[in-house]
């Protein structure tokens, strides 16, 4: 598992066009967990907007 400090550390070092979407629940993919975390993705993919600084989806309820 990538520990979250290396995510940050790897965005600090990203171009400014980048963002860390923080998921707030255990886990290494993010991506199917949350209506959230598939949005974000989601809308990056589709239309490459950057989800905002500091942004983060709530744990899902197991």
């Amino acid at each position: 598992m990538t520990p979250y400090a290396w995510a940050v550390d790897v965005r600090r070092q990203a171009p400014r066009d980048t963002a860390l979407l923080t998921y707030e629940g255990w886990g290494h993919v993010a991506y199917p967990r949350s209506a959230c975390t598939r949005g974000g993705v989601d809308d990056y993919l589709l239309t490459l907007r950057v989800p905002a600084q500091g942004s983060s989806c709530p744990a899902a309820e197991p």
